[in-house]
């Protein structure tokens, strides 16, 4: 029988690391070669800019732990190659309280940071911004559907039995004046429309299962619930078109609930909300 020596043992463990290496190297290409970026998309809220602040510092802060914990690794490993004699040391409570502390200490720090971050996005002040919009959007297996207030910045009452999936998917209640210039707009066929220079109230709810809006370039990413509304604020700065995906697995047509939002000047804004005022609306059932 062969016995396995110190020599099979070091070649299996630089064939595994090459094999590592490459898979990693493969990664990183594909990714790159797919997304035609190698880092996060560009930012196009000013909303969310402290978000990709507190990411690339905790990339940053994970690297150093990575590379002092695997030294420290590596260096045991060498350690014990010259010396196999086992040493055993019982305790050391000074070691043990520092690394305590600063786990604690830089922890501690992200949460307060990550909370300061998350209200900004979901209970902003009153001052926050001095052009502001809402929309209302409802997603539905599988496509969203979205609402705007109209020109007279009014939301319409909506009963349940106005609903008509071809003609007033949202039930807006026509004897209600507020409702009449009310916009809805099928994000299967055409995008979702912002203002650019503007505090978007985005009010999420879901008709079905729960989904959950996805703007990467805007940073944003909340789910929709059945039963409830959950609201939260963008503010985009770049007019364009940006993807909208559904990151909460809805059912089995999830990998198809994709759409687009276009963030428009502040003229064409007030153009389309003119042009479009009253369109109640037309969505598949």
């Amino acid at each position: 029988m062969h016995q396995v020596t110190e020599r099979d043992n070091r070649r299996a463990g630089a064939i595994m690391t090459l094999l590592v290496g490459l898979v990693l190297v493969a990664g990183v290409a594909s990714t790159v070669y797919a997304t035609k970026r190698w880092w996060l998309p560009p930012l196009v809220s000013a909303a969310a800019a402290p978000i990709d602040h507190m990411f690339n510092l905790l990339m940053v802060t994970i690297g150093i732990v990575f590379v002092l914990t695997q030294g420290a690794l590596a260096w045991f490993v060498w350690q014990a190659a010259r010396n196999p004699r086992a040493l055993y040391w019982h305790e050391n409570r000074r070691l043990e309280t520092t690394w305590t502390v600063v786990t604690a200490v830089v922890l501690t720090a992200f949460i307060v940071m990550g909370y300061q971050i998350w209200l900004s996005l979901h209970a902003p002040t009153a001052a926050a911004a001095e052009k502001t919009a809402v929309v209302e959007v409802w997603g539905q297996q599988f496509f969203w559907t979205a609402r705007y207030p109209g020109p007279d910045g009014q939301f319409g009452k909506t009963d349940p039995q106005y609903v008509d999936f071809q003609k007033n998917p949202f039930g807006i209640d026509p004897n209600d004046p507020a409702g009449r210039d009310d916009i809805v707009v099928d994000g299967s066929k055409e995008p979702i429309v912002v203002p650019a220079g503007y505090r978007v109230t985005v009010r999420l709810a879901s008709r079905d299962v729960i989904h959950s809006f996805f703007v990467p370039s805007l940073r944003v990413k909340m789910d929709a619930v059945p039963g409830q509304v959950n609201e939260v604020y963008v503010e985009p700065t770049e007019p364009g078109t940006y993807e909208i995906a559904c990151a909460e697995l809805c059912g089995v047509g999830h990998f198809a609930m994709r759409g687009e939002l276009q963030v428009v000047s502040e003229a064409d804004w007030q153009a389309w909300l003119q042009e479009r005022a009253g369109e109640h609306g037309g969505t598949a059932q």
